[in-house]
């Protein structure tokens, strides 16, 4: 998988569920927030690395992506895709994606 078929990959899934990306959720502490993200949702929404992973691929523990064993068709691009859920969990996907294009096209 190249680099621009993954930024394809991930930009079509997330156009299909209107850019929706991780849910902030109130924790049973004040203090904390925690995340509502999975590699697979089961109403089928993805994270970013989770649209990229096939259904035997997907791990069963939601472990972070810094730790996921990638398939060996996606491991070339390992900092790139850390990046790329960085960006999801951060909010900002869809700026980092056109971003990614625009150096990619030029």
């Amino acid at each position: 998988m190249t680099k621009s078929e993954i930024i394809q990959t991930v930009r079509t899934h997330f156009e299909k569920w209107n850019w929706e990306q991780c849910r902030a959720l109130e924790s049973a502490s004040e203090e904390s927030i925690g995340f509502e993200c999975l590699y697979r949702r089961p109403d089928g929404h993805m994270c970013g690395v989770g649209c990229l992973l096939e259904d035997h691929e997907v791990p069963k523990a939601n472990a972070s992506v810094k730790y996921l064993r990638l398939p060996e068709r996606l491991e070339p691009h390992r900092a790139f895709i850390i990046r790329l859920q960085k960006a999801h969990d951060n909010g900002f996907l869809k700026a980092f994606l056109d971003r990614e294009e625009a150096i990619l096209e030029n």
